[in-house]
C-alpha cells in the first residue's frame, strides 16, 4: 500500500460515515414502520368517509331536495303567518271593541283621570328638559374656562423656568454620592483540639475468614457433586456478608479519619483565622463609620433639594389639581345629560387620580419634570376640547326629546277625542260583536290544525336539511383529495373514483415502504462492510482482498442504497452518499500495491 498514513486517516472517516448510515438505517426501519401505520390510518379513516357518503347518498336517493321542499314549506307558512296574523288584528280589534263596549260610558270616565296624570307627567317632563338645558350651558361656559385656564396654566409654566431654576439648585447643591453599605465579616468558630487519632484501619484477613469447599473429585458421583455445589453456595453467602462487614467498617474508619482531619486542620488554623478575622472587623467599623456620615449628609441634602423643589413646582401641581377637578366634575355633568354616555372618550377615567404627586416627580431630572407638567396641562387641554365634540349628540338628544313631547301632547288630544267618540258608537257595535265572536272562533280552530300540520312538516324538512348537510360535507371531505376531484369530474362516479384512489394509495404506501425498507437494509449492509475494512487499512492482515472487498462492497451498498432513495422520490440519503464518496476515495487510495525496491 503506497499511501499507508493517507488510508489509515481515511479509512477513521469512513469508519464514522460508517456508524453514521449504520444509525440511520436502523432508524429508518422503525421510521419506515410510522410512516407505515400513519399511512394506513389515512387509509381507513379515508375508507370510512367513502362508506359514509355512500350510506347517506343510499338514505337520501328517491326524496325530493331540501331546497325544493323548504321552497314548499316556506309558501305554506307564508300563508299561514297571514292568515294568523290577520286572524290576531280581527281577534285583537274584535277584544278590544268588546271590552270598550261592555265597560260602557263609565269606564270612559275612568279614563279621564289618567288622561289627566298623563298630561301632569307631560308637563314634569317639560319642566326637566328646561333644567337639562340651563345645566348644559352651565357646563360649556365651565369647559371654555377649563380651557382658557389651561392656556394660562400652560403661559405660566413655561414663563416659570422649572427645568433651569431645578437644575441651578442642583448644580449649586450637588446630590452626594452614597457609597455601597459594608457587610460586617462573620467571627471564627473556635473548635477544641482532638489529640492524637487512635482508631486502627481495619484488616481484611480479620474479617474475611470464609474458605472454599474441596473440589470433588473427577470420578465423583451425583450425591457428591450436589454435596459439593451446596457447600459452595454457602461459602459465597458467607464470604458476601462477610465482604460487607469488612466494607462497613472499612467506611466508618474512613469517615471518623475525616472528620478527626477537619477538626484538627481547623483547631490549628484558628488563630490565624480569628487575627484575619480582627482585621477584617476593624476596615469594617472605619468603612461603617464613612458610609453613616454619607448617609447623613445625603439625607440633609434631600431635606434641601425637597423644600426646593416645592416651592419651584408645588404652586403649579396645585393649578393642574384644580384643572383636572373642573374636567373630572365637566364630564360627569355631561355624562348625567346624555344617560350615561361616554363623553369624548373620558367616561370612567379620573383624571385626577393620573396627575403625578411631587414625591413622583422629585427623582426626575429637572427637564422631565418640566415635560411633565406639560404633557399633563396637554392632556387635561385636549380632555376639555374633546368635551366640545360631544355637545352635538347631546343637542340632538335634547331636540329629540322636544320632538316626544310635542308627539305626546298631540296623541293626548287625539286621545280624548277618541274617547268621546267612542262613547257614542258603544252600543251600536254590542249587537255586531256577538256574530264576530262566533266567526272567530270557527277560524282559529282552522288555524291550529294548519298549525299541526306544518310544524310535523317543519320537522320532517329538518331531518332531510341535516341528512343533506351530513352529505355534502362528506362529499366536500372525499373532494378535498385532488385525484379524487379531477377523477370524478371526468367520470362522474364519486365513490368510483375515491375507491381507485384509495387502492392507489394502498399500492403506493405498501411500494414506499418495502422500498424503504431496501434503503435501509442497503445502509445497514454498506456500514458493516465499511467497518470490515478497519483492520485492514491498520494493516492487522496482510490478506490484501480484506482490504478491497469491504471497501469496495461499502461503496456499492451505500451508492446502491442513495440511488434507491433519490427513486422512491425521498431526496438525497446523504449518509449514504457522504459514505460512498469517501469509500469510493478509501478504494482509490488502497488499490495500488506497495513498490519494492530492488
Amino acid at each position: 500500500m503506497k499511501h499507508q498514513a493517507l488510508a489509515r486517516v481515511f479509512a477513521v472517516v469512513l469508519a464514522i460515515l460508517c456508524l453514521l448510515m449504520l444509525i440511520s438505517g436502523v432508524k429508518g426501519f422503525g421510521k419506515a414502520d410510522e410512516e407505515l401505520a400513519e399511512r394506513r390510518a389515512w387509509e381507513e379513516k379515508f375508507a370510512g368517509r367513502i362508506q359514509n357518503y355512500v350510506e347517506l347518498e343510499a338514505e337520501l336517493a328517491g326524496s325530493i331536495s331540501y331546497e325544493e321542499a323548504q321552497k314548499e314549506l316556506e309558501k305554506r307558512l307564508e300563508q299561514h303567518e297571514a292568515d294568523a296574523s290577520q286572524h290576531r288584528t280581527d281577534t285583537a280589534l274584535h277584544t278590544a271593541e268588546k271590552g270598550g263596549n261592555q265597560m260602557g260610558a263609565d269606564m270612559i270616565w275612568e279614563a279621564m283621570p289618567e288622561v289627566k296624570g298623563a298630561r301632569q307627567e307631560l308637563e314634569e317632563g317639560k319642566w326637566q328638559l328646561a333644567q337639562k338645558e340651563k345645566t348644559f350651558e352651565n357646563v360649556k361656559q365651565q369647559v371654555n374656562n377649563g380651557i382658557a385656564g389651561c392656556g394660562n396654566a400652560q403661559a405660566a409654566l413655561a414663563q416659570a423656568n422649572i427645568a433651569g431654576n431645578l437644575r441651578a439648585y442642583l448644580n449649586q447643591n450637588p446630590k452626594p454620592v452614597l457609597p455601597e453599605e459594608p457587610q460586617q465579616p462573620a467571627a471564627p468558630i473556635e473548635v477544641e483540639d482532638p489529640g492524637e487519632f487512635t482508631l486502627t484501619e481495619p484488616d481484611r484477613d480479620d474479617y474475611v475468614t470464609a474458605q472454599p469447599p474441596d473440589e470433588p473429585a473427577e470420578d465423583a458421583d451425583e450425591e457428591e457433586l450436589a454435596a459439593y455445589r451446596a457447600a459452595l453456595e454457602e461459602y459465597r453467602a458467607l464470604l458476601a456478608e462477610q465482604e460487607a462487614a469488612y466494607t462497613a467498617a472499612k467506611e466508618e474508619y474512613d469517615a471518623r479519619k475525616a472528620a478527626y482531619e477537619f477538626q484538627k486542620q481547623s483547631f490549628e488554623s484558628y488563630p490565624e483565622r480569628r487575627s484575619r478575622y480582627e482585621q477584617e472587623m476593624a476596615q469594617y467599623e472605619q468603612d461603617m463609620e464613612a458610609y453613616t456620615a454619607a448617609a447623613a449628609q445625603l439625607k440633609t441634602w434631600s431635606e434641601g433639594y425637597a423644600q426646593a423643589f416645592n416651592e419651584i413646582v408645588g404652586p403649579h401641581l396645585g393649578t393642574i389639581a384644580s384643572l383636572a377637578a373642573d374636567l373630572n366634575a365637566a364630564v360627569g355633568s355631561l355624562a348625567a345629560l346624555a344617560d350615561g354616555a361616554d363623553i369624548g372618550g373620558l367616561g370612567g377615567l379620573d383624571i385626577g387620580s393620573m396627575i403625578p404627586s411631587g414625591d413622583q416627580l422629585i427623582d426626575l431630572p429637572p427637564e422631565r419634570v418640566a415635560a411633565s407638567l406639560q404633557g399633563i396641562l396637554a392632556m387635561i387641554s385636549g380632555g376639555f376640547s374633546r368635551i366640545s365634540s360631544s355637545y352635538g349628540a347631546i343637542e340632538n338628544g335634547f331636540a329629540a326629546a322636544r320632538n316626544k313631547i310635542f308627539e305626546a301632547e298631540l296623541a293626548l288630544k287625539k286621545a280624548e277625542a277618541e274617547l268621546q267618540g267612542q262613547l257614542e258608537n258603544i252600543w251600536y257595535h254590542l249587537g255586531e260583536l256577538e256574530k264576530e265572536a262566533e266567526e272567530l272562533a270557527k277560524e282559529k280552530e282552522t288555524l291550529d290544525q294548519e298549525a299541526g300540520a306544518l310544524s310535523k312538516k317543519l320537522m320532517e324538512n329538518e331531518a332531510l336539511k341535516d341528512l343533506t348537510n351530513r352529505r355534502n360535507s362528506a362529499r366536500q371531505l372525499l373532494l378535498n383529495v385532488v385525484e379524487v376531484k379531477n377523477a370524478s369530474a371526468e367520470s362522474g362516479d364519486l365513490p368510483g373514483a375515491a375507491e381507485a384512489c384509495l387502492e392507489r394509495h394502498r399500492e403506493e404506501t405498501q411500494a414506499l415502504y418495502e422500498g424503504r425498507r431496501r434503503v435501509n437494509l442497503l445502509a445497514v449492509i454498506g456500514a458493516a462492510a465499511g467497518l470490515l475494512g478497519i483492520p485492514g487499512a491498520f494493516e492487522l492482515t496482510k490478506k490484501r482482498v480484506l482490504l478491497l472487498a469491504p471497501v469496495l462492497l461499502c461503496l456499492g451498498f451505500a451508492a446502491g442504497a442513495d440511488w434507491l432513495h433519490v427513486s422512491l422520490g425521498l431526496g438525497q440519503m446523504y449518509t449514504a452518499l457522504f459514505t460512498a464518496i469517501f469509500a469510493a476515495i478509501q478504494f482509490l487510495i488502497v488499490l495500488p500495491k506497495k513498490k519494492t525496491i530492488a
